[in-house]
Parts: structure tokens; sequence; C-alpha cells
């Protein structure tokens, strides 16, 4: 039956519906709730906080007024607080300080505040090892990479897990303004620095990184951009002296791999040997047959990669495609095995 309104509606029971709002349990229970307590908890009284404790939840929450006060009245601007979080399904502990957490949360002006008051400008995040100029050059956040640096922050602490400075952080993230204010203020450049920009095609940055002194014939910035498809990006780095005979074929393989027929003819035209193997004995053929990329197998074979060649176990392309269930990409090598 469908529901309709009017007089035929029934009359709410006394028991499910009140005139006088909703009940008072519920009225006490929800500061709880929005407080992330129990619901069991039925009192909207919070338990009080000691001083470090406001501060860092202030902090958190990007409220100046209550840091202010937090600071006025004694809270040590160096507390610390534990955090969760979960990565791989792991759950992993950390301690990050009120700074920390104010530039976790995007919290620019709290934490200008805090630095300004003394905070630690290199209190590291205990999880991840970061500290607090690699983190806000991560974010982007260039308001807070400039107070960091007047106010002393160590220019070449790294990334105890990820490994990398404050200009590789902001290089990853795309963030070239603060890469460049990093290194005009003396930070070291990484070679993985220079890496992520020409991945990312950020040219203007990689080749202010080649003016300071970064040799990219020390990188393997070739590989990655064969990796990422960077038809642009390749002859820029042969032509600022990047050695193909160095790092070609392992950018070729990776190009291969990652289905990246163009990246293969720029390759393959720059002199790399179409017969780079891995260290497993894979060609790029073997590899573009495996995953069944037709176009890279096309391309491939037209450049004249050898359909016989085996991987030194005695399986050619073909025997792979077939065992990947690769059925396209077999019937091109069967075409090529028959010319």
């Amino acid at each position: 039956m469908a529901w309709s309104s009017g007089a035929s509606r029934r009359p709410s029971s006394p028991r499910t519906r009140s005139s006088s709002g909703p009940s008072k349990k519920r009225s006490e229970a929800e500061p709880a709730r929005r407080n992330g307590f129990p619901p069991s908890l039925r009192s909207n009284k919070i338990p009080d906080m000691t001083l470090d404790e406001e501060l860092l939840d202030a902090a958190r929450r990007g409220d100046e007024a209550r840091v202010k006060d937090a600071l006025a009245r004694g809270a040590n601007v160096d507390a610390t607080r534990r955090y969760t979080t979960s990565v791989d399904r792991e759950v992993l502990e950390g301690t990050a300080s009120a700074l920390m957490l104010a530039i976790m949360n995007g919290h620019d002006c709290v934490a200008e505040l805090l630095i300004e008051r003394g905070a630690d400008p290199d209190a590291a995040d205990e999880l991840t090892g970061r500290t607090p100029l690699v983190e806000a050059a991560a974010r982007g956040e260039i308001s807070v990479v400039e107070a960091l640096i007047d106010g002393g922050a160590s220019l070449d602490a790294r990334d105890a897990r990820a490994k990398e400075n404050a200009v590789t952080a902001a290089a990853a993230g795309g963030h070239a303004g603060i890469a460049r204010q990093l290194v005009e203020a003396g930070a070291p450049i990484e070679p993985r620095a220079f890496e992520e920009a020409t991945r990312r095609g950020k040219l203007d940055l990689a080749a202010f990184f080649v003016d300071r002194g970064l040799d990219p014939d020390k990188t393997e910035a070739l590989e990655g951009a064969a990796t990422a498809g960077r038809v642009d990006v390749i002859p820029w780095l042969l032509a600022r002296g990047v050695d193909p005979r160095k790092h070609g074929s392992a950018a070729l393989l990776a190009a291969a791999s990652a289905g990246q027929a163009e990246v293969v003819e720029l390759l393959v035209a720059a002199g790399v040997p179409i017969d780079a193997t891995t260290s497993y004995g894979w060609m790029p053929l073997h590899l573009a047959a495996y995953n069944g990329d037709t176009k890279t197998v096309r391309v491939l074979l037209a450049l004249g990669a050898d359909p016989r060649a085996d991987d030194g176990t005695g399986k050619t392309a073909l025997d792979w495609a077939r065992e990947a269930g690769k059925a396209e990409s077999a019937r091109l090598l069967e075409e090529a095995l028959r010319r």
C-alpha cells in the first residue's frame, strides 16, 4: 500500500515522539559522540585536558586563539602527542609535535605562530622521521617553509622513511617554487629531486638544478622518464649529457614493460641496443609480448627485434605470450616467425 498524507495518517505514539523534543538522555550523550567518546558516556562534561593536551588539540584543529591561550598559560610549545595511522593494513603509531600537527592539517597561521613562539623547527615525526621542513615542502606550504628557514630549520634533514630531503619532497609534490627557494637558501640537491622534476616534466626546475651543479648523467632520470612516457623529456636529457650507453638499456626495458611504444622508438633511434636484457635474460620483446602490449610488440618487430631470441632458458617472446594467454601478441609473433 502506498503511503499517503492527510487524516488517514496514523498519529505518532507518545512513546515514539514527544512535543518536548529529543530525550534528555540523547541530548546529554550528543556532545560525547561529537567528541569521540563512547556512546555509553551519558554526560556532556569532557574530561579536563592538561595544558599541553589543549595546545596539541588546538594546533591540530587550527584554533589560533586557543593555541595562544594555552601558550600564555604555560603549555610546552614542544609538547607531543601519539597518533595511529594505517599503512598497508598495518596500524602504526607515531608521535608528532604541535608544530607538525598544524602543518599536517594545513593550518599555516598556527604553524607560523608556533615557530615564532620558539617551537623546535627540527622536531621530527617519530613514525616517518619527517621534519617540519620536509613536511611543509611536500605539502607546498610556502609561508611555513619560509618561516622554518628563518627559524633556523636544518636544510639538509631527510625523511627517515622515504630518504628524501625538503628539496626532493618539494620536487616530488610539483612545488617548483619551494624547491628553488630551498636551494637558494642552501639546501642540497639530491639526484632524486632531479629525477622527480624530469618525471613530472618540470624542465625549468630540472634546468635550474643543472645550473646549480647537478650532473644529469649521475641520476636515473632517463629510466624514470621512460617509464612515465615522457617523450618530451628524453631528448632533453640526452642533449644534457645523459649517456644512452650507460642508462639506455634500463630505460628501454622500463619503457617496454610500461607499454611506452613511442619511448621505445626514441631510445632505439638514440642508439640503445634493441636486445638489451634484464638480469633474468628478458629482452624488450619478451616483456611486451608477456604483457600483451601489441603496439609495442609491433614497434619492436618493425625496429628489428629478433622474434627467435630466447631468454637464456630457451623461451622466446612467443612462448611467453602463449604462457600469459596473450593471443594477439602470439599471433603477431607467429607471423614474424613465418617471414
